[in-house]
């Protein structure tokens, strides 16, 4: 498995994940969509959190071992922290721009991860 593949399908799960709290909302509010009612399932939600979690962990922190930068670590946390926080009952339009930001900075956490590898790998070939 490519060493940058975790934090691929951590970025797609968090796109995932800001995609679906910003528009089940939207479109529940069309009556025709009505029976997609199932992906307003709290399980869901916390089923992409959960998964969101797992992956920061494993990936980012495997890859700071190597290459030193805890940026995408802090990066993530916040994302994490904005994700719980956003299940608390805070209000519709609260919930899902802390869903979206916490998502956001997940992705982001994992793209700076990516680059902070890639980094770390080109200074070890520069030294050899």
């Amino acid at each position: 498995m490519n060493k940058h593949t975790i934090d691929k399908l951590a970025i797609t799960t968090s796109i995932c994940c800001a995609l679906h709290c910003a528009l089940v909302p939207l479109l529940l509010g069309i009556t025709a969509l009505a029976g997609l009612r199932f992906l307003e399932n709290p399980m869901i939600e916390m089923g992409f959190i959960a998964v969101g979690i797992f992956l920061a962990v494993f990936s980012l922190g495997r890859s700071a071992l190597k290459h030193k930068n805890h940026t995408p670590i802090r990066m993530a946390i916040i994302g994490i922290v904005l994700l719980v926080v956003s299940r608390f009952e805070i209000g519709e339009t609260l919930e899902v721009v802390m869903t979206v930001l916490g998502s956001l900075f997940l992705i982001l956490s994992h793209a700076r991860n990516i680059n902070a590898f890639k980094a770390y790998e080109r200074s070890i070939v520069s030294e050899n």
